[in-house]
């Protein structure tokens, strides 16, 4: 069984994260005002965190995809 602190701390992570992806703005007031000292805000600072990391991948990978198509579009129009 979980103990308390991860408890709390998990379910700041899902809702830190949760509302990161549907409410960018939000989130970034949420987390000018939080103070993380307790286990729930921690959870909220780091959820947040997380999402943002998935999203540079996210952008990364759809970058480089969009660049790979670019570039065979370029081959297929020199033959």
């Amino acid at each position: 069984m979980e103990d308390q602190f991860e408890l709390q701390f998990t379910k700041g992570f899902n809702h830190g994260y949760t509302i990161s992806k549907h409410n960018p703005e939000l989130s970034n007031k949420i987390l000018k005002g939080l103070q993380p000292a307790n286990d729930y805000s921690q959870g909220i600072v780091e959820g947040q965190k997380e999402h943002e990391k998935e999203k540079i991948k996210s952008s990364v990978k759809d970058s480089e995809k969009n660049k790979s198509q670019s570039k065979e579009k370029d081959f297929d129009k020199e033959k």
